[in-house]
């Protein structure tokens, strides 16, 4: 399986980024593309008495690719030019 930078956004949308881990599967031309994760954030709620506004203020984010596996539509394993480094920077 060859990945587009295309490809790297519609993986980014199918991850529920709560903190904890998580498991997502994309597919694409008979391939099955699947990432385990782990999602790290912290932050605070910015309500200040007199200016704030309640938003959630994240002040630390960390995406962990853990594992990456592909096969296609028989179930045979498939190479895949994955490369974690893309979707860790989209979640920075």
């Amino acid at each position: 399986m060859t990945l587009t930078k295309q490809d790297y956004q519609n993986i980014y949308n199918l991850m529920d980024l709560e903190p904890g881990k998580g498991y997502v599967e994309y597919e694409k031309e008979g391939e099955t593309l699947c990432i385990d994760y782990d999602y790290e954030e912290e932050g605070y709620v910015e309500d200040h008495y007199y200016n704030g506004t309640g938003a959630y203020v994240t002040t630390y984010q960390n995406l962990c690719i853990e594992k990456v596996e592909s096969w296609n539509e028989d179930g045979d394993e498939t190479e895949n030019n994955f490369d974690d480094s893309i979707l860790e920077r989209m979640a920075a």
